[in-house]
């Protein structure tokens, strides 16, 4: 997404924490109840692949505003991507400036009739230009192909650096017994 985008034209998806009032609970209804954000996702695997378990920063990030990604997650996105990886500076770059910030991008005004995971922060390239993420969509294997296949120069987003991974390039688990329906609740009953 470039900078000169207007930001009201996206509607930006994440978890966070919350604020509810009149939830019902024990003081029936009279005072906001407040919970406390332990878990974000902007796209499932993201922040559990890229960030750090030392010194508690990946629970740092759980409980961190997404706005903060920018200057606390893209800086483990590159380290992870030169390091565990094994990548190229600019095949890390790359990968740190499509996945930070950690949220879901849908454009609410784009004439695309299905959702295009990762289709607004590629600039197109990937996906549809709606964004979002539809149900079949295998999120997984789209971020380990970021991290250990080619999947950024095939985007054209870098150049091949060569240094893939085929073997973590997917998580090998299939659909399985996941059934999606047309319309709510989606999910389908198992087999």
């Amino acid at each position: 997404m470039g900078d000169d985008e207007p930001m009201n034209r996206f509607l930006l998806l994440t978890i966070v924490g919350l604020t509810v009032t009149g939830c019902g609970g024990s003081n029936n209804g009279n005072a906001p109840q407040v919970y406390a954000q332990v878990d974000r996702t902007g796209r499932p695997g993201v922040l559990t692949l890229f960030s750090t378990v030392t010194g508690g920063q990946h629970k740092t990030e759980d409980t961190s505003c997404v706005c903060t990604d920018n200057t606390i997650f893209k800086p483990e996105i590159s380290a992870f991507m030169t390091t565990a990886a094994g990548r190229d500076a600019a095949t890390a770059t790359a990968a740190s400036n499509l996945l930070a910030p950690n949220m879901l991008f849908a454009d609410m005004s784009s004439s695309a009739t299905t959702a295009g995971y990762m289709g607004i922060e590629s600039g197109g390239k990937v996906g549809t230009s709606f964004g979002g993420r539809a149900l079949t969509d295998d999120v997984m294997a789209s971020i380990l192909g970021i991290a250990f296949g080619n999947s950024l120069a095939s985007f054209g987003l870098v150049a091949d650096d060569g240094k893939e991974i085929p073997a973590l390039t997917d998580d090998h688990v299939g659909s399985g017994d996941k059934h999606f329906m047309a319309t709510f609740p989606y999910l389908g009953p198992p087999d």
